[in-house]
């Protein structure tokens, strides 16, 4: 398939919920496995986008103790949010096949945590930290930035007992 072909398709997310190993016991189980569709999906960003913003929506439902409704939703990509466009409890012939050639993924909580520990600290999070502990400016940042494993260098420096400034300017 051509992207021009891949440009044409229709995308459609569906998100389930499931309760991890850690779910708190007060937790009505039974709200969990509901299936929600995200329909008419025209990126892959928007793909991305509606399934970040219903596990939001989702986890908050169940952690305020709302019901999910089984429903077609579609994505908003100016609010970034999800609405209901058409509820599938009330249509008893709505019928859901599982794609057969496509298998169901079970994510553990240690797996998700295995994975997210692994990810770099994101650049925004990364100058805002070294502001806060080493007060470093913008431009500085930016400096470090250039060079691999150059901040990692700079703070096992001041980590060393290092003035952070010294340790820059090194």
């Amino acid at each position: 398939m051509d992207f021009t072909t891949f440009k044409s398709l229709q995308k459609t997310a569906s998100i389930i919920q499931t309760p991890g190993s850690s779910t708190n016991k007060s937790i009505d189980l039974n709200n969990y496995g509901i299936r929600v569709e995200v329909k008419n999906l025209n990126s892959l960003k928007s793909v991305s986008g509606a399934i970040e913003s219903e596990i939001k929506r989702q986890s908050t439902c169940l952690h305020s103790g709302l019901r999910i409704l089984s429903e077609t939703r579609s994505f908003d990509s100016l609010s970034k949010l999800t609405k209901a466009t058409r509820s599938k409890e009330s249509a008893p012939d709505y019928r859901f096949m599982p794609e057969a050639d496509i298998p169901i993924i079970h994510l553990s909580d240690e797996w998700i945590n295995y994975v997210s520990n692994s990810i770099p600290e994101l650049f925004e999070k990364t100058k805002s930290r070294l502001k806060a502990e080493y007060g470093l400016s913008s431009s500085n940042i930016s400096v470090l930035y250039k060079f691999p494993k150059s901040v990692q260098f700079f703070e096992h420096t001041c980590q060393s007992g290092a003035d952070p400034r010294k340790a820059f300017s090194w």
